[in-house]
């Protein structure tokens, strides 16, 4: 039995993988920042914020700091023979129209075959960050799709995995215009 749910968890998981180049200073920066000159810094770090709530409404905590705010996400899911917990934290900050974001996880997963941990440790899926900036784009008017965490995977590809910090069991709300 072991054995099994072993391999089904492998499977799920393989899902969950690819290729990626290196993560060097250039790529993080290329990747967790982008440039909003022009607009005001504290309408940018509202927006931010925004982002989180939309997707899970009262299940952000935040902390505000001067530049910006770290806000922790929780989520758990409990099936028949396993359950995941995770703890999502979004640091962001805005300085001089640049918006930067950092995501952390940290999981834990138990179930017949035993107990998994992991993180905290920064996310490098360039397609969570994506998907943040392009609804961060969205409620600031830059751009007129606001993408659903059921359209990511179809507009930037990969598995529902790579979103999992905003997206598991997240009420995913769509803003009204």
């Amino acid at each position: 039995m072991r054995m099994i749910l072993l391999c089904l968890s492998l499977v799920m998981l393989a899902g969950c993988v690819e290729e990626a180049p290196p993560w060097t200073r250039e790529r993080q920066q290329a990747v967790t920042t982008r440039s909003y000159q022009g607009m005001d810094d504290a309408r940018v770090r509202s927006a931010m914020q925004e982002v989180l709530l939309l997707a899970d409404g009262g299940g952000v905590h935040f902390e505000h700091f001067q530049h910006g705010f770290r806000g922790t996400r929780r989520a758990s899911v409990f099936m028949l023979i396993a359950a995941f917990n995770g703890t999502y934290d979004f640091d962001a900050a805005v300085t001089n129209g640049v918006a930067e974001l950092r995501i952390y996880a940290s999981t834990t997963g138990v179930s017949a075959a035993g107990y998994m941990a992991s993180g905290p440790g920064l996310n490098q899926a360039p397609r969570l960050y994506d998907l943040y900036f392009a609804r961060l784009n969205y409620l600031l008017g830059l751009s007129d799709e606001w993408i659903t965490c059921a359209d990511a995977p179809k507009k930037f590809g990969g598995t529902s995995g790579f979103y999992e910090p905003l997206c598991l069991g997240a009420v995913d709300e769509v803003p009204k215009k």
